[in-house]
């Protein structure tokens, strides 16, 4: 289908118009690929199911490179709206995260990080420091591999949980397979670090493994002494 044959919005009825819609009826009430049309402010009716059905969903979008969201149709507008609107989500998700009281449960903490940090090209490890009473007072991006995986230095995980001021922590990785089981390195590589970690009277709270709308616990799994 070309151009000239794809439905403008502004060809709808009025009270179909997807502006009026949104305002008369409430966000709820829009299909994500109607919301994300009204983002980008295409003249276009299907150009947000275009984009999405392009990148394979609305989690890919929350994700995708400029590069990728360019290929998959994006003008440089739409882009420079949606890049704008991830970036406050991110924020608002890291300032909710900041007046958290404690962390309560690995559902909190893997929820609150997949919209942070999954990636599905590359694996990305983070760490989140707590305080004495399981505030969250910081977050911090300690490695972002290739696809050969992450070369994790425990010196330096370390390093950012103390220069953060926490007396705990939690650790957390991608696997962009979308898999979150851990490997045997994984599970290896968590017991060293809440050993040495030990050694600095910090502690280990949990390692999450992070994959495409799942998330994986070593602690749950009994995989971590704490």
């Amino acid at each position: 289908m070309n151009k000239r044959e794809r439905l403008m919005v502004r060809e709808l009825p009025p009270s179909e118009q997807l502006d009026e819609r949104l305002q008369r009826l409430g966000a709820e009430a829009l299909s994500t690929a109607e919301l994300l049309t009204v983002l980008i402010g295409s003249p276009y009716v299907d150009a947000g199911s275009r984009v999405l059905a392009e990148l394979g969903g609305v989690g890919r979008l929350l994700k995708a490179s400029p590069a990728r969201l360019r290929a998959a149709g994006l003008t440089n507008v739409g882009l420079a709206r949606v890049l704008a609107a991830m970036e406050l989500a991110r924020r608002a998700l890291a300032d909710a995260a900041r007046a958290t009281d404690v962390v309560r449960s690995p559902y909190e903490v893997a929820t609150y990080l997949a919209h942070l940090v999954w990636d599905d090209v590359q694996e990305v490890m983070v760490v989140l420091a707590l305080n004495a009473k399981n505030r969250i007072i910081g977050l911090r991006e300690v490695y972002r591999g290739n696809a050969d995986g992450i070369p994790v230095r425990i010196g330096e995980i370390l390093r950012h949980v103390l220069e953060l001021g926490g007396v705990s922590f939690i650790l957390a990785h991608t696997h962009p397979s979308g898999d979150p089981t851990p490997s045997e390195e994984d599970v290896r590589m968590t017991r060293r670090i809440a050993a040495m970690a030990r050694e600095l009277d910090i502690k280990l709270l949990d390692h999450l493994v992070l994959g495409a709308g799942k998330w994986y616990s070593l602690r749950e799994h009994g995989q971590l002494e704490v």
